[in-house]
């Protein structure tokens, strides 16, 4: 009986091991873009790096085990772009064959059908492969005939495989792939833009939802993809991006599947400058975090903000006036601070300066200072500005320079940007809303009642 155990024991062992067979990538190059060829993987509709192979002699080779079945990527350490990278097909006991360049790939010699399908498809879409390359020559007035002759040609695409396995990814990949193409042509700088009239149906009739869906956690691209998506709907009105009003959660309301309402939030979370920002998206939406993943990916953010928080300590900072005079936190104490981060070249801090200007004059006779911190690199071009204006403001004008502690301290990469600190110094957010929306002053005025 013994006997009969420990053989059984050794079979299943065994059987582990021959399972575990390797894939096997054997590629050439002749482009000086590849030093070293990159391996991806993807997680969660983003790719992440496994393996790197060193070109030597034109020649470059992997071999690892698939975690997956699935789609795969090979790449350069040079660019974080998508549109440069190959995707090929992964799977155990597979070989491929390869040669590669910056552009485009090639197979030889002995290859699956698999990956010999997914070779022609990628081929088929070199044209607007290269549309979509940062800085490529491609306008849409040749993009969009481009994107008019494949469309037909999507859905019936042939295949030879007889991988069941393949052809389910295949299926979901070749209609992704083609409008994930398309629509990131549409949000890249050009040289030229399209009237309304001319852009072509295929954008005007697009069904966003329907490529909302947990698909893009299986694709290279995902991630992108689905913020294209999302943009472009707000673009298209499908839901409103209204000053004033809350466009991320609207974005989040919009998007049907629960699963992707989350991976939402977690790419939104790379712009949170506050634990405030955190708070005020990621709770009310916690549900939709459904993933382990997820909520990694917004844990890592948590842990950067967590000195931003609300009733922390706001750092004590000293910037001059127009006159020269200089103002610090520790001046302002006993008075609720409100700062405008902003500058002279800033379209959208303009916008708003009518409403913060208004915002103060609200509290002109109340324990309330309201401070406008120029982050102009050109000192005299803000001096300009302040001393053009006109009236007595009830707003302090200070120069800090586009490099100071505070942008640095509380991750200030864009402005405008408002932050309201209470009367003893402590953070209320890094982050408000802007003065043209009203809950900034709602909030200052539930300070004021405390």
């Amino acid at each position: 009986m013994k006997n009969i155990i420990l053989t059984a024991i050794i079979s299943f062992f065994a059987s582990m091991v021959l399972a575990q067979e390797p894939m096997i990538i054997n590629g050439t190059t002749t482009d000086e873009f590849y030093q070293e060829v990159v391996l991806f993987e993807v997680v969660n509709g983003r790719t992440e790096p496994i393996a790197q192979s060193k070109v030597v002699n034109g020649k470059f080779a992997f071999k690892f085990f698939p975690t997956y079945e699935g789609f795969y990527l090979l790449g350069s350490t040079q660019t974080q772009n998508n549109a440069a990278r190959h995707i090929i097909y992964g799977k155990e006991k597979e070989v491929l064959n390869i040669a590669i360049g910056g552009k485009s790939y090639q197979l030889n010699g002995k290859n699956s059908a698999d990956n010999k399908d997914l070779e022609r498809f990628q081929s088929m879409l070199s044209d607007m492969k290269e549309g979509i390359r940062l800085g490529g020559p491609i306008t849409y007035v040749e993009f969009y005939p481009i994107v008019e002759k494949l469309a037909p040609q999507i859905a019936p695409f042939k295949t030879t495989s007889k991988n069941q396995a393949f052809l389910s990814n295949f299926e979901i990949l070749k209609d992704y792939l083609f409008h994930y193409y398309a629509l990131q042509f549409q949000y890249l700088p050009k040289r030229a833009h399209p009237d309304v009239e001319e852009i072509i149906s295929l954008y005007k009739e697009l069904d966003h939802t329907k490529y909302l869906n947990e698909n893009l956690l299986t694709l290279p691209f995902g991630d992108s993809f689905l913020m294209s998506l999302v943009i472009d709907a707000g673009q298209q009105k499908k839901y409103s991006i209204k000053q004033g009003e809350n466009k991320a959660q609207n974005a989040i309301d919009f998007i049907p599947d629960a699963t992707i309402k989350g991976q939402y939030i977690v790419l939104l979370s790379n712009n949170f400058k506050s634990y405030d920002d955190y708070l005020r998206l990621v709770e009310p939406n916690r549900k939709y975090l459904t993933l382990a993943d997820q909520e990694k990916r917004l844990n890592s953010k948590l842990v950067k903000l967590a000195d931003s928080k609300p009733g922390d300590d706001f750092i004590d900072f000293t910037f001059p006036d127009i006159s020269g005079k200089q103002h610090s936190k520790k001046s302002l104490l006993g008075n609720i601070i409100v700062i405008d981060f902003w500058a002279t070249w800033c379209g959208p801090c303009k916008q708003e300066e009518p409403f913060y200007e208004k915002l103060a004059e609200n509290y002109r006779n109340q324990n309330v200072k309201f401070l406008a911190i120029s982050t102009d690199k050109d000192k005299a071009a803000w001096e300009k500005y302040v001393k053009a204006k006109e009236g007595d403001l009830n707003i302090t004008h200070l120069h800090a320079s586009n490099k100071n502690i505070l942008s640095e301290a509380y991750q200030i990469n864009t402005i405008p940007r408002y932050m309201v600190i209470d009367a003893n110094g402590k953070i209320v957010t890094t982050n408000s809303p802007r003065p043209s929306n009203v809950e900034l002053k709602n909030l200052i005025d539930k300070l004021i009642k405390q």
